[in-house]
């Protein structure tokens, strides 16, 4: 995700990827077939954090509608605070 907020998608190597994960590009291709397998895997991940965090909130019983409508807007807002430059990259690209 460091790359691909950097440089881009497309402008990212399978090598550049492997050397940032201190390992060979052929163990990277052991784990993910294409770069676009590790994309979708990357923003699988993204949405799959979210969506528990959410649920976690949805399912609280002990919160007021408001309180709960607050801490899934926070849930968000923190978020996409962290994959601002990944989003935007991804925009972009």
């Amino acid at each position: 995700m460091q790359l691909f907020s950097a440089k881009g998608a497309s402008e990212t190597s399978m090598q550049e990827i492997a050397e940032v994960c201190g390992m060979s590009k052929g163990s990277l291709y052991l784990h993910f077939k294409s770069k676009e397998e590790l994309e979708k895997s990357i923003y699988e991940h993204i949405i799959g954090r979210i969506k528990d965090e959410i649920l976690r909130v949805d399912n609280d019983p002990l919160l007021e509608p408001r309180e709960q409508l607050r801490k899934q807007a926070e849930v968000l807002l923190i978020h996409f605070m962290e994959i601002r430059e990944f989003l935007l990259k991804q925009f972009h690209d």
